[in-house]
């Protein structure tokens, strides 16, 4: 697989949908295989929700995560407030939306879910990653060198952000042996071969 990395939000984290929309658009014209979408927000953009669709028919299998919440309120149902673009789905299931599991492989207690968004887990704490630096601007002038990230590695990061790159990536190894199969076939594969986990739980928390 090739990762084409598409930089959208600045290094705190913010950005405008119109940026997404746009790199989902480059992506598909690209040849993209699998969209891996490691953001959340809480307004409904029609735009992104078309460019989504849109990539959906062209073949694409879209991923995005449940977002999170703090751990003291255990996340929040996205099905009684929805969170985009993983609640993005249209009629035909376009995004495959990953929450987080713990070291236990029980759900994170910081990680959102809710039936209809929700389809399926991941790891998503206790990782070692590279932090990144971005140069911060305002009007195109750098006004900072180094955003609040500090360049280098760090452990013991979480988030359903996190997890979502797992599941693209094993939607990637699908596609790489079944070329031909289409995003609805690749979400199916992913989730009928995945495990059972917390069956106490109500379906709600799941």
């Amino acid at each position: 697989a090739r990762i084409m990395s598409l930089v959208t939000l600045d290094g705190d984290g913010f950005g405008q949908t119109g940026s997404i929309v746009e790199a989902i658009r480059y992506a598909v014209n690209q040849g993209a295989g699998v969209i891996n979408l490691s953001l959340a927000g809480y307004e409904f953009d029609p735009a992104l929700d078309e460019m989504i669709q849109r990539a959906n028919d062209a073949g694409v299998v879209v991923v995005a995560a449940t977002g999170n919440t703090n751990a003291s309120i255990a996340g929040f149902d996205i099905d009684r407030r929805p969170v985009y673009p993983v609640c993005m789905d249209g009629k035909q299931n376009a995004v495959l939306g990953v929450g987080g599991t713990d070291t236990l492989d029980q759900k994170s207690p910081y990680a959102n879910y809710g039936q209809r968004c929700t389809d399926i887990s991941a790891p998503a704490q206790e990782f070692f990653a590279a932090r990144p630096s971005y140069a911060r601007t305002t009007n195109g002038i750098v006004y900072e060198e180094l955003s609040t990230s500090t360049p280098g590695y760090l452990n013991g990061m979480t988030g359903t952000s996190l997890a979502a790159p797992l599941v693209s990536g094993v939607a990637s190894l699908i596609k790489s042996v079944r070329p031909d199969a289409t995003p609805a076939q690749i979400k199916s594969y992913i989730i009928y071969n995945s495990d059972r986990i917390e069956e106490n739980l109500t379906l709600a928390q799941r």
